[in-house]
């Protein structure tokens, strides 16, 4: 006799899961709450498949996470970090451990398809940073790594925004589509060099030279990408269209103005360029 059965499988029900699964990162549901009748019920936060791993550094780290864990106004915590995170962050604050030493956080998750019974996609990253980054009385590299990501984002936010108007200009299209995409292409450039920033970061004494070299190599990436949008835009972009746009109203939308928009949002996010 030979078959399978396929079964939904029975949920493990706990009256507070968060305090018994360390691997998992959590994060409070007011829905849940009201639901359950309960004052406190946190779920399981769910990481954008997206994202790289040292995208959602801040949900990993002291210098950030806890100032959500905190509360406002003496509430319970808004989010809590994985139960994992938090020894490393008791062992590292309490220890003498090099601060210099290499650690690597995995990240492992899966996207549940159709009434969450079956999975559409399992992801797996991770990222090495110096244990300095996760010391509890000593949030300064953390939060330096934290901003770091916070400086990548903004800028490829600019270069989507950029893809985006040179669509309008040419009106062959869906800007969103070309911000999207242009997104991803800034986010995959970034990723080594940060990768590699951030595995260096205890060597650097100097934190405000190192945010600014950073943000030298955001520029570089970015700017880079941003000639390549511009080029492939075509003639069409240089003459322009009349657009639409929230806020604005109808104005000319050329690969000119889309380029000073471009470059003056890039100036607001990461600063004048350094002196040569």
């Amino acid at each position: 006799m030979t078959g399978v059965v396929l079964g939904y499988g029975d949920p493990l029900v706990q009256s507070a899961p968060w305090l018994l699964e360390p691997m998992s990162g959590w994060r409070r549901s007011p829905a849940q709450e009201k639901k359950q009748r309960r004052a406190l019920v946190y779920t399981p936060s769910r990481h954008d498949p997206e994202k790289s791993a040292w995208r959602g550094l801040g949900a990993l780290l002291p210098s950030h996470a806890e100032a959500g864990e905190a509360g406002s106004r003496g509430e319970s915590p808004a989010r809590l970090r994985a139960g994992i995170t938090r020894w490393f962050t008791r062992v590292i604050t309490e220890s003498e451990i090099d601060p210099g030493k290499l650690v690597r956080l995995r990240l492992v998750g899966a996207v549940y398809g159709t009434q969450q019974s079956v999975i559409d996609e399992i992801y797996d990253d991770s990222v090495v940073l110096p244990v300095v980054t996760l010391h509890e009385t000593n949030p300064v590299y953390g939060g330096l790594a934290v901003g770091a990501v916070g400086d990548a984002d903004e800028a490829v936010k600019a270069l989507g925004y950029l893809a985006g108007n040179l669509v309008r200009a040419t009106g062959g299209g869906r800007p969103d589509a070309a911000d999207a995409a242009a997104r991803h292409l800034g986010y995959a450039a970034l990723d080594g060099p940060y990768r590699a920033w951030l595995r260096g970061l205890a060597r650097r004494p100097d934190l405000q030279a190192a945010r600014q070299e950073w943000r030298e190599t955001v520029r570089r990436h970015v700017l880079h990408l941003a000639r390549q949008e511009i080029s492939s835009a075509g003639p069409a972009a240089c003459e322009g269209r009349a657009v639409d746009l929230p806020g604005r109203g109808e104005l000319l939308m050329d690969a000119g103005r889309a380029e000073l928009w471009f470059r003056t949002k890039l100036h607001q996010v990461l600063g004048p360029p350094a002196a040569p």
